[in-house]
């Protein structure tokens, strides 16, 4: 869709190049350099392969030469898959989401976010990682679909329970801020204005 003003999108159909007959082609982010970022099943299983989280280049029409984003999943197979992925604005963060599988298809059992960090042309899981997200990934909740402000100072989530997911049909969307990147987000609180599922 094209911006037309603040509050209006033309709708332009299907975006070029990134979409293939697989079960998942999703969860779009994109950083100040194109680089177009995706999760897709489209080879997940295959031989190898156990990593869902795949890049490109916009062009301003469509995605080309889009590729494995590497080895995000850190050896992790299935029933894990990296089910969301936000890539920060200057391209030089992840927030990947582990999530686990078991049982019901399409409800995860445990979701968490992590954070990757570019190096040497390849994300790398953060030696501070756990340290930062400490308030926001619990035991008891699922955590997912991340969404970092430019300044990486705000972080968006949703949080929820399989049992909400599969009974209740009810999730929330938190936000958790910090005063500098080095600092570990605080304690999420629920946006109370979105309602709904």
């Amino acid at each position: 869709a094209k911006k037309i003003d603040s509050k209006s999108f033309q709708y332009l159909g299907e975006l070029p190049g990134v979409n293939t007959p697989s079960d998942i082609d999703g969860v779009p982010s994109m950083d100040d350099q194109n680089n177009f970022y995706l999760v897709s099943l489209r080879s997940f299983g295959i031989g190898d392969v156990f990593e869902s989280i795949y890049r490109g280049k916009f062009t301003g029409e469509g995605v080309e030469n889009i590729e494995l984003a590497g080895e995000i999943a850190e050896g992790r197979k299935f029933p894990w898959i990296n089910m969301d992925a936000e890539i920060s604005r200057d391209g030089k963060t992840l927030y990947a989401v582990d999530a686990y599988f078991e049982g019901k298809p399409l409800i995860p059992t445990k979701s968490d976010i992590r954070i990757m960090e570019m190096k040497d042309n390849k994300f790398v899981t953060t030696s501070n990682s756990k340290e930062i997200l400490k308030n926001i990934n619990t035991e008891d909740f699922l955590e997912y679909a991340p969404a970092i402000s430019n300044d990486g100072l705000e972080i968006y989530f949703n949080r929820t329970t399989a049992n909400d997911l599969i009974k209740n049909q009810t999730a929330y969307i938190l936000i958790a801020t910090r005063e500098n990147k080095s600092s570990p987000f605080g304690i999420p609180k629920i946006i109370e204005s979105i309602a709904g599922f």
